[in-house]
């Protein structure tokens, strides 16, 4: 009876234990002008300015580099 209840405790606190998952989740949506630097195979580089604010910019296969809402409104 005794190997019966410590059994029964152990899977009982295996059971309540916390697994954390590696898969990071999503939230919201994905940056529409990041995306469409990607779409058309760019690459993103992300700086910071003076002032702490984050600006991407899109690394064309041309070889040019433009800041990506610029180029996602360029063409949208």
């Amino acid at each position: 009876m005794n190997k019966f209840l410590i059994v029964f405790i152990a899977m009982g606190l295996g059971a309540c234990a916390h697994h954390s998952s590696t898969r990071e989740k999503t939230i919201g949506h994905p940056n529409p002008a990041a995306s469409y630097c990607l779409e058309q195979k760019g690459s993103l580089e992300l700086k910071k300015d003076s002032q702490g604010n984050v600006i991407g910019y899109c690394h064309l296969k041309s070889g040019k580099i433009i800041e990506e809402w610029n180029f996602f409104r360029q063409s949208h």
